[in-house]
């Protein structure tokens, strides 16, 4: 355990030597992945079904790659730490959060989630439930288990980055698609 704790100190300045891009596009990908699980658990255990909705048709939840890609500059590549990076831990994910949800509703009249019956909740887009708990897994995601993403990433880096770009260009494709269905419900509905 000790050699892997060891092995796992990682020199994130290599990823921004040499191949940071296709490091973040990897994690974008990944964390996005994780995102669309988690999401299905939490659906499964609070609603006894999985959901099995959103706005990509993949197994891809965006925001979840967004905020960990910001996460993960800002404390390993930008060595962000203290009560400044704590208070990034929270501030990151509820934005992301926010803006996702903004945009969803405001272009495609889409709302995925609503905290309007939850207490300290804004225009039901953010609460601050959830926002502790998105601080709580980003924590937690950004300080343990990144870096052991990394020290596997780094083992096999060619491969990943391949995995990598064909991923985000498939979410791409997916994302134009999924946009270009939206605008076109949005003009029948209007």
């Amino acid at each position: 355990m000790n050699k892997l704790s060891n092995s796992t100190k990682t020199n994130y300045s290599e990823v921004v030597k040499l191949s940071w891009i296709f490091y973040i596009i990897f994690i974008f990908v990944l964390y996005s992945f994780f995102g669309w699980i988690l999401e299905e658990v939490y659906s499964y255990f609070i609603d006894g079904k999985f959901k099995n909705e959103g706005f990509l048709s993949s197994p891809f939840k965006p925001m979840y790659g967004i905020a960990m890609c910001l996460t993960t500059v800002c404390y390993h590549v930008l060595q962000v730490r203290g009560v400044f990076m704590w208070i990034l831990f929270f501030i990151i994910p509820t934005v992301v959060e926010y803006i996702s949800g903004y945009l969803l509703k405001n272009i495609f009249h889409k709302e995925y989630w609503n905290y309007r019956s939850i207490k300290c909740n804004y225009k039901g887009l953010i609460c601050l439930r959830f926002s502790i708990y998105w601080f709580i897994l980003i924590s937690i995601s950004t300080i343990l288990i990144e870096p052991i993403i990394y020290f596997i990433y780094s083992k096999q880096n060619k491969l990943f980055n391949i995995i990598g770009i064909i991923f985000v260009i498939y979410i791409g494709f997916d994302s134009i698609k999924s946009m270009k269905n939206g605008i076109e419900i949005n003009i029948i509905d209007e």
